[in-house]
């Protein structure tokens, strides 16, 4: 099992995304241990600027690292200003950049579930550092990209993303 404590997830979070403070003006806000269901807890890292915001959240009992960015454009619905990154790039490459560790959707089958989970365990057997530097390190790499997407492509994102999720 890997036990990250808050402390730890906080030092990661400033090695890994601290350009978003310096490079982009990004705030911090004090990193929140949500547990209000065991099953269901994670440790979240909010970075915001005024009306953007990108959130990194880690769930130990899910093997889930993920971000989630709200973009600033006004012009987009407000399901579509929400974009989770790492399935975002892989759309972005035409499923050339996988996320780190695989999701999980709705309406997967148990079988699905269970093969997702153990890939989830493998990516993270050796612990969520590593991971956390590569996912930083992608995420430097790509936010521009993100974030100046024409709505265009932010539409047809959200339509993919719909289309895996049902």
């Amino acid at each position: 099992m890997i036990e990250m404590t808050i402390s730890e997830f906080e030092a990661s979070i400033e090695n890994n995304f601290g350009f978003l403070k310096t490079k982009y003006g990004f705030d911090r806000r004090e990193i929140q241990n949500i547990n209000d269901d065991p099953r269901d807890a994670y440790l979240l890292a909010r970075f915001s600027r005024d009306d953007e915001r990108i959130d990194i959240a880690w769930n130990e009992m899910a093997k889930s690292l993920s971000i989630l960015i709200r973009l600033s454009n006004n012009e987009l619905g407000r399901k579509e200003r929400y974009v989770y990154f790492e399935p975002f790039v892989e759309f972005l490459s035409k499923d050339e950049l996988l996320p780190i560790a695989p999701q999980l959707f709705p309406r997967m089958s148990m079988k699905a579930i269970e093969s997702v989970m153990r890939q989830r365990n493998e990516a993270f057997r050796d612990g969520i550092s590593s991971k956390m530097a590569l996912l930083g390190e992608k995420l430097r790499q790509y936010l521009d990209i993100v974030r100046s997407s024409p709505i265009e492509i932010i539409r047809e994102y959200e339509k993919w993303y719909e289309a895996r999720t049902s």
